[in-house]
């Protein structure tokens, strides 16, 4: 059979479409073995979808051979049948097919040929459109030698030898994919554009970004504009920059008279105010004073700070002074855009060094009601690209264009292809279950002192507001527990309830603790249990809420009856399992008429320094300070993770899209967590 590939959107995976047989062996009850000859028409990392004569059962264990061409051997795993199309077509029926084993060496392989083929533009259909862009993957080196990986995004129909040409590079923790957008617009409009990830960064090119430093990011855009130059031909190209890399781009201009252009989307002007601002610490002013920091999170990744630091100085990328002097000797337009609520770059600052836009070639534009990260208002972000393309075809065109005139892309295919680039993400680090164990080991053992943050506080009492009192002799499932911080919540809540002399909650109710990871179960249980012995210690309280816990895993069937419990709080997990909505319809099933189902996420570009400074404002011992760098420590780990593809933080029409689908009448979704988690409610009816 010949091998065929397509590459599609489904909702919760993207799937390529392609013809490769598959052996199917399984055992029926008698213990006779049955083999199966079938052919896959569609996969993705967690399943297939195959067509076959024979019939498969429900419910049993089915043992897989797909044979991939271009590898030597079939990739086996365990699968089960979760669907069935109602009628065959041409005598085969359609099954689906979710994968619950496959061994470690197997799935790389098969994320090696998934990711391959999702490279190609070839294979990338969508039923409802043609694609009017074409994104190619590139790679290059820069003056080190390290790769530089990258997008050449172009128009299918084709452009002008002569169409000019923008690089954007990415911000601080952000890849090429978070340039997509602007990427697209940009292209929409005639530019030929070039977006990369930085070296020593997170993303496919080369290097960690605990090594990250601001001359080595300079060091991959100069070899962006080199390449660029060299495939197209050209004797100058415009840049677009972001936020930490702002520094950067003003350098490049002020040196290299190939770039024509500067566009700066939030631009950090004063590295030493960012940094103050994000940590209440003045990190570049007492490095300078020879205070060595060592390993720090830094805007939620980890960085080597004494190197960073240590470049930035040398360099002089850290004050204020430092980039008015290069934008000085910048002899190109310069046009920045800058958000009037940003805590990390005021416009002051960037009125220090750039004049308010005006009819000369430099200048800022102020964008109203924005933070610094723009995609948290989505009026301000269409407000900001509209104002860097018009800018890119005004000095590099001569194109007067209004902003009216700016021509966007269509939205499903920006969203599809960012789709595609974030599963490559996945697939090319390719984390299995063994290594989701470690790191949720590591993170939890560093999660302990969540519970004494004045903003997480207040999340919880927004969940319990929200999901209304408890009745008695209810059951409680808090489905990803970790250390049990919801648990003992409850348990303080009742604690200070009568220290105070208030009216006490129900105490007689029942608490499942449910986590994949042992360890976390063992200090959950340790701390329930001391906080219930303060409990109860009191003569007068009657006998009080029942504790038990489950080892088990959310992405497989959950070990509970139809309609067992009463409420289901799933805070902060859902964004990390692998089948999200599998698990949805799992806490559904479990749920009883007329129970409640909270699911938490963070939301999309979340800033957890919000969460930092308003601790540090209540609280300043150096014990404080220390729990507190260590939340900031926990964000990073989790943003490095999403940044591959591993999780997803959840918008809240997302989560409203997520409830309705389950059967929800009247879902709510709120915001809480200083701004920065979603917090969705849902009653089964």
């Amino acid at each position: 059979m010949n091998e065929t590939t397509e590459v599609f959107d489904r909702r919760s995976a993207t799937r390529v479409t392609s013809l490769v047989p598959v052996k199917i062996r399984y055992e029926r009850a008698n213990r006779q073995t049955v083999m199966v000859q079938a052919h896959c028409i569609d996969v993705s990392e967690n399943g297939l979808s195959i067509l076959t004569r024979d019939h498969l059962p429900m419910e049993i264990d089915l043992q897989l051979e797909v044979h991939f061409s271009g590898s030597e051997n079939p990739v086996r795993a365990t699968a089960r049948v979760v669907s069935k199309a109602k009628e065959p077509v041409n005598g085969e029926s359609k099954f689906g097919l979710r994968l619950l084993e496959v061994a470690p060496e197997a799935r790389r392989a098969l994320s090696t040929w998934l990711s391959n083929l999702l490279l190609s533009s070839k294979s990338f259909k969508d039923r409802r459109f043609n694609r009017s862009i074409e994104s190619t993957h590139v790679s290059f080196a820069n003056a080190r030698g390290d790769t530089v990986v990258g997008f050449i995004d172009l128009a299918v129909a084709g452009m002008p030898a002569d169409a000019p040409i923008i690089v954007i590079s990415p911000g601080f923790g952000e890849t090429k994919t978070n340039a997509l957008s602007l990427a697209y617009i940009l292209v929409t409009n005639g530019f030929r554009v070039l977006r990369y990830d930085a070296t020593n960064h997170i993303g496919e090119s080369s290097g960690t970004i605990v090594d990250c430093t601001l001359s080595k990011m300079k060091e991959d855009l100069a070899a962006s504009v080199d390449f660029v130059t060299r495939r197209f031909n050209a004797s100058t190209v415009g840049i677009v920059v972001s936020s930490l890399s702002a520094v950067v781009g003003f350098s490049i201009a002020a040196e290299d008279p190939r770039v024509a252009f500067v566009g700066g989307l939030v631009p950090v002007v004063n590295v030493k105010h960012t940094l103050q601002a994000v940590y209440n610490e003045d990190l570049v002013g007492d490095h300078i004073s020879g205070k060595r920091w060592g390993l720090i999170d830094m805007l939620g990744f980890p960085i080597d700070a004494d190197r960073f630091l240590s470049d930035a100085v040398d360099h002089e990328f850290h004050s204020l002074e430092a980039t008015r002097n290069t934008i000085e000797r910048i002899k190109v337009p310069v046009w920045c855009l800058v958000g009037s609520e940003d805590p990390w770059v005021l416009v002051k600052d960037v009125r220090s060094v750039l004049p308010p836009a005006g009819e000369g070639s430099k200048g800022y534009v102020v964008i109203e009601s924005s933070m610094h990260q723009l995609h948290e208002n989505p009026l301000a972000s269409r407000t900001a690209l509209v104002e860097i393309a018009n800018a890119a075809l005004r000095f590099m065109t001569g194109a007067k264009a209004a902003q009216s005139d700016i021509v966007f892309p269509r939205l499903r295919e920006v969203a599809i292809q960012s789709r595609v680039e974030k599963e490559r993400r996945k697939l090319i680090s390719n984390n299995n279950k063994e290594e989701d164990l470690e790191f949720w080991k590591d993170y939890l053992s560093r999660f302990l002192s969540i519970i004494r943050v004045p903003d997480f506080h207040d999340f919880y009492q927004t969940i319990q507001r929200l999901s209304g009192p408890i009745d008695e002799n209810s059951t409680i499932l808090d489905a990803g527990c970790g250390n049990g911080s919801y648990g003992l919540w409850l348990l303080e809540k009742q604690v200070l309830s009568r220290a105070k002399e208030l009216p006490a909650p129900v105490t007689k109710f029942s608490y499942i603790g449910f986590d994949f990871v042992s360890g976390a179960l063992s200090e959950a249980r340790k701390a329930h249990s001391e906080a219930l012995s303060r409990f109860q210690g009191n003569k007068e309280s009657p006998v009080g809420p029942h504790f038990s816990y489950v080892l088990a895993d959310l992405d497989h069937k959950l070990p509970f009856l139809d309609n067992y419990v009463d409420k289901i709080c799933c805070n902060l997990v859902l964004s990390y399992v692998r089948h999200p909505q599998h698990t949805l319809q799992e806490f559904f099933r479990i749920l009883a008429p007329g129970g409640v189902l909270v699911i938490t996420s963070l939301k999309p570009y979340a800033d957890l320094s919000v969460v930092y400074r308003n601790f540090l404002e209540k609280e300043d011992t150096p014990e404080a300070i220390a729990e507190a760098k260590q939340l900031l420590a926990n964000a990073g780990l989790i943003r490095a993770r999403e940044s591959e593809g591993h999780f997803k933080f959840f918008s809240e029409a997302e989560l409203m899209g997520m409830m309705l689908e389950l059967g929800a009448k009247n879902p709510t979704v709120v915001r809480s967590f200083a701004n920065q988690a979603n917090i969705a409610v849902m009653r089964k009816e």
